[in-house]
């Protein structure tokens, strides 16, 4: 069964509260009942456990919730199993694109294909090979490396300029959504205004 959201904020309290309280009623025990003179421990190592306890539970608790937001994040992702190779023409029609704050080059085949309903015309096009995501500063244009970041976040930065950027989405993922953006703005609105260039 998966662990929602509900369960993983529940369990946490839970932990915490017992995180709480178990160093209290420790030492509600250890005053009352003089067990540092029995076990012949000094109150300072006893005093001196008890806190670290508590900050080890405190990291137990946050390491536990970092993993469970990683998981989460990562299955949101788009992770192709197989990858299709091949060469593909660059000669095709290529569209400059923005999407998810990034630019994109896209080529197509070297054809428009549309089909005639009524009075309007429906436009599709058949996508080649996507290049991106690409550094949006103008008069750069450059592949981005991508790194993931502590929290399971994708952080997207240009080695030739400053530019830098975090995303939820990897870049498989900023793809997948990139082109079916694509496809329903040339549904929508056609081929005319998008930047094609040949």
């Amino acid at each position: 069964m998966a662990v929602t959201k509900e369960v993983m904020k529940n369990t946490t309290l839970q932990i915490l509260i017992l995180n709480i309280a178990l160093p209290i009623a420790c030492g509600y025990f250890v005053n009352n009942f003089r067990i540092t003179q029995l076990l012949g421990i000094p109150g300072y190592v006893y005093t001196s456990l008890l806190i670290i306890l508590f900050f080890w539970t405190i990291y137990g608790v946050f390491s536990i919730y970092r993993n469970w937001v990683i998981k989460v994040r990562e299955s949101k992702q788009y992770n192709p199993t197989s990858f299709k190779g091949g060469f593909y023409n660059a000669g095709n029609p290529q569209i400059y694109y923005e999407y998810g704050g990034f630019k994109w080059i896209i080529y197509i085949e070297n054809r428009d294909i549309h089909v005639q309903f009524s009075h309007t015309t429906q436009y599709s096009i058949d996508i080649d090979h996507v290049i991106g995501p690409l550094c949006p500063k103008e008069n750069c244009i450059s592949d981005l490396n991508m790194v993931k970041t502590y929290f399971g976040k994708y952080k997207f930065t240009c080695p030739a300029c400053s530019f830098n950027r975090t995303r939820s989405k990897n870049a498989n993922t900023l793809a997948r959504d990139m082109k079916k953006t694509l496809y329903g703005h040339v549904r929508r609105e056609g081929l005319n205004q998008l930047d094609i260039r040949r």
